[in-house]
């Protein structure tokens, strides 16, 4: 499942962590539109070129960023420097 939020949560030693949650979905609706205006000129680079690597590499790279994008639903990322730490949380 596509995930829909991201949830960022940034710990504050003197105070509260900070919480910040955002919606995905005008995301998504851009990466959509923007993989439909590039379809076509993929499988034609990828119809010329298709004995060349990179020709099987532009058909395959459509189902293979989908398959990234639905499995990142459950994701947690820590991300910690020595300033603090960085929670990101995909839902």
């Amino acid at each position: 499942m596509i995930p829909w939020w991201l949830k960022i949560k940034i710990p504050r030693q003197d105070r509260e962590p900070f919480f910040l949650t955002l919606p995905l979905l005008l995301v998504w609706l851009l990466l959509i539109l923007i993989m439909i205006i590039l379809l076509p000129f993929l499988l034609l680079f990828g119809l010329l070129f298709w004995f060349k690597w990179y020709g099987k590499l532009a058909i395959f790279i459509f189902p293979l960023l989908f398959s990234v994008l639905w499995h990142l639903k459950g994701l947690h990322i820590d991300i910690e420097d020595r300033n603090g730490q960085i929670y990101l949380s995909f839902v």
